[in-house]
């Protein structure tokens, strides 16, 4: 199989989805690589590493739109992008659906097979591709965070961590996801306060025994996120329902409680962001108020610490799109339940009944797909 790895469009993301050793991998079994020129440069990734591992270097993405039967990105294609999709294409990325209509409907049109990273799911709540960066935004989401309570940036003033002689400021994180959990760790090593809001009941005792015992862990309903919306000065956006839009448990009245120019950093941007006042946000324009409530809604946060995700990212993307190579697409997913709930459209029919419900589009069941 020839297997395409395009250089990423969008701006501040500097990962690429195969590193030298994978494409080495990939040749070992048999398969041709090829990689636009520069595609690794921003995780440090040099043409000459590449063509060490005998991949060919091509010059533009519409060539490797081309030429390869699979293409593997770390973004969604973007606008450029799509007129180069081919019918029977496979094409492997975080593709995020249900936050974008005009990317749904111009997958469905092109008849390519579309395996998204954020809905693999080995079992329950187990995503090996989407939570290696779900703990590297949790972790982040603390650090942004405290640089926007600064003063300077806009913030109360806050100090996350405990220092003799004075008292720490308090994070208050809505959901128990990877990310929610990295954060809290993250927290409490610092001696910060932090509170975990998580909605499913049967989730909490698990919930605990992922986090240092000063973690606070408690239901979701209106009483305690009242409670704890009074008292933070960071809230983190941890809702994770890979595949589906995340539902918004903050509304505009709900940030009049908060203390005034406390901070929130949404990582579920991606999906819809967890609070109704939530809007997408760029690296130039990271930051916005609403009701004295400083917004950073970056979406993607591991794009630009690319020395950490790139490895992390590719090393687990790997063995699935070998799978993929080694026995074809209809035998790949037969032989693996995990890579085939990642099927989010096959050759124009969608296949993950989140997105369908989202836009009102037919839902057709992978099996029925596979069995023609």
């Amino acid at each position: 199989m020839i297997i395409g790895i395009p250089k990423e469009l969008k701006k501040f993301e500097y990962r690429v989805a195969m590193t030298p050793e994978g494409a080495r991998q990939m040749k070992q079994n048999g398969h041709q690589v090829l990689i636009q020129a520069d595609a690794g440069s921003g995780s440090d990734y040099s043409n000459a590493a590449y063509q060490e591992a005998d991949c060919e270097i091509v010059e533009t993405a519409r060539e490797i739109f081309l030429r390869a039967d699979m293409i593997i990105k770390v973004t969604e294609p973007i606008g450029r992008e799509y007129p180069m999709i081919r019918e029977n294409q496979i094409i492997m990325a975080f593709f995020h659906f249900v936050a974008n209509q005009q990317l749904t409907r111009t997958l469905l049109r092109s008849k390519s097979i579309a395996i998204a990273f954020d809905t693999i799911e080995v079992s329950p709540g187990n995503f090996p591709v989407y939570m290696p960066m779900c703990a590297i935004s949790g972790k982040m989401a603390i650090h942004t965070g405290g640089k926007y309570l600064e003063k300077q940036n806009g913030g109360n003033g806050a100090f996350l961590g405990n220092i003799p002689g004075g008292v720490a400021g308090t994070v208050g994180i809505l959901g128990g996801s990877i990310a929610a959990i990295y954060a809290a760790r993250e927290v409490a090593a610092m001696g910060g306060n932090v509170f975990i809001l998580e909605n499913q009941t049967s989730n909490l005792f698990q919930l605990s025994q992922q986090v240092p015992a000063s973690v606070n862990i408690l239901l979701y309903n209106d009483f305690n996120l009242l409670k704890v919306l009074k008292q933070i000065d960071l809230l983190i956006g941890a809702i994770q329902v890979p595949g589906q839009k995340t539902p918004h448990w903050i509304n505009h009245e709900m940030l009049q409680v908060m203390k005034p120019r406390s901070v929130v950093v949404d990582l579920a941007i991606d999906h819809g962001g967890s609070l109704a006042s939530s809007r997408p946000t760029s690296h130039e324009e990271p930051t916005y108020v609403v009701e004295n409530i400083l917004h950073y809604c970056v979406p993607n946060m591991p794009a630009i610490v690319p020395k950490i995700a790139t490895p992390v990212f590719a090393d687990a993307v790997l063995p699935y799109a070998l799978q993929v190579a080694n026995e074809g697409i209809p035998t790949a997913l037969r032989n693996n339940p995990a890579l085939a709930r990642g099927v989010n459209m096959f050759r124009g029919y969608v296949t993950h009944q989140g997105i369908a419900e989202t836009f009102g589009l037919d839902y057709t069941p992978l099996e029925q797909r596979l069995g023609r």
